[in-house]
């Protein structure tokens, strides 16, 4: 059967089963633990290996790791072993210069960059040479409502074979005029669409849109009302496929009355629905002490630009507002790499513990379960080959090269 595009809250424990889904199956507990041996480590405050801010990163078919530095218009390259192997482009607008560098990957050894800021795409040999630019135009689009919001597609994340290409859009929001600050109860907000697009911004497809549990409380701070945001996001979280497989999602629970479980999801570059997979999980009550400590994290940020509210009073702003959940959220990361992988990061791990991550193939079947200490996201896989990003205590990026030990 063809199964549908979107599926309602209602409708997907019964669709399950008919997209390819085994809503009886724990991931967690039928499959290996892959060890990892750590092989390099790439990065520093200075030097020749010193990353600036890390965007896409890719491996090529000879183990070669290609980082996306926006912030330096230029890709990097180390060899396998984490030696530098030459850098790509450089700002500019010339052949083979970048304004900004977003996406890129491969179309068998040849690299792909990206740049939306100069509304093109650019081809280089495996050498690194520059071979052609190609203009990709972008679209966009406002929406109007309580809140005045703009979409825009910008030059492609992932070229797909026919030529068109996948985007999670740009987003801007603003409060329309007259509006005065508001109390919003706990809904899903859309965020930013995943779409798929021609070269000369033709919208083809909505693969998925990104989503958030949004709500707000007022605090009432010296005399004026602050608007608190929730301090845990359970919604549902979207990645596009690296491989050219459309995007992931990993959604919510199954409808009150089944077990829990989370939603595993495949998109097709169509927006068809590839499969629904149930994945039950026992819910892990929200650890003591857990919600004070976002607190904290939250009137750091508020008073870095002054005099803002204490931890208590924004603790107690939340609790009021019944914004504070009994269960962490079933999945925290999610990550579709180019070999058709899919790596799903579990529950927020205590202090000090590692983070739980399951990993499922291209169908969205369990193959493994591994654990990452908790500041590390997964970025890149290929084979054995796995790429990590952390970050040490004053903001310097790393990147942490595993080996793979399947057993």
């Amino acid at each position: 059967m063809t199964c549908p595009r979107a599926l309602p809250a209602a409708l997907l424990f019964s669709l399950l089963t008919a997209c390819g889904a085994d809503a009886r199956r724990n991931a967690g507990s039928a499959v290996p633990e892959w060890p990892l041996q750590e092989v390099v480590r790439i990065g520093s405050v200075d030097g020749e290996v010193a990353l600036t801010q890390v965007g896409v990163i890719m491996l090529a078919p000879d183990g070669r790791i290609f980082v996306a530095q926006p912030r330096d218009a230029a890709v990097r390259v180390f060899a396998p072993d984490g030696s530098p192997a030459g850098i790509i482009g450089r700002r500019g607008e010339g052949p083979g210069e970048f304004r900004l560098v977003a996406g890129l990957g491969f179309q068998g050894d040849t690299l792909w960059v990206s740049d939306p800021t100069g509304g093109r795409v650019s081809w280089f040999g495996p050498d690194g040479s520059f071979q052609e630019s190609r203009e990709w135009s972008t679209e966009s689009w406002v929406v109007e409502g309580p809140f005045r919001t703009g979409y825009m597609a910008t030059p492609p994340e992932v070229i797909l074979p026919d030529g068109s290409g996948v985007t999670l859009t740009g987003r801007f929001e603003a409060v329309m005029a007259g509006g005065a600050p508001e109390a919003r109860k706990p809904s899903l907000v859309r965020g930013s669409p995943v779409v798929r697009f021609d070269t000369t911004g033709t919208i083809l497809d909505t693969l998925a849109w990104e989503q958030r549990r949004g709500g707000t409380t007022l605090l009432n701070f010296q005399g004026r009302p602050l608007v608190m945001g929730m301090p845990v996001n359970d919604g549902p979280l979207v990645a596009i496929a690296r491989d050219g497989g459309g995007a992931v999602v990993a959604e919510g629970t199954l409808p009150p009355g089944q077990e829990s479980a989370w939603v595993l999801r495949r998109l097709t570059p169509e927006g068809d629905t590839a499969f629904a997979r149930g994945v039950p999980y026992e819910p892990v009550p929200l650890p003591y002490g857990y919600v004070t400590r976002l607190a904290e994290e939250r009137s750091a940020l508020y008073n870095q630009r002054g005099p803002g509210p204490t931890a208590t009073q924004i603790e107690a702003a939340w609790r009021d507002a019944g914004f504070v959940p009994e269960t962490l959220p079933p999945v925290t990361s999610l990550t579709a790499t180019q070999d058709g992988r899919i790596w799903v990061r579990r529950e927020e791990p205590a202090a000090g513990e590692p983070a739980r991550w399951e990993v499922f193939d291209a169908q969205g079947q369990p193959v493994a379960s591994l654990r990452l200490p908790a500041a590390q996201q997964v970025q890149a896989a290929d084979g054995d080959q796995l790429v990590v990003l952390e970050h040490d205590e004053f903001d310097v990026p790393y990147l942490v090269v595993y080996r793979i030990q399947e057993g």
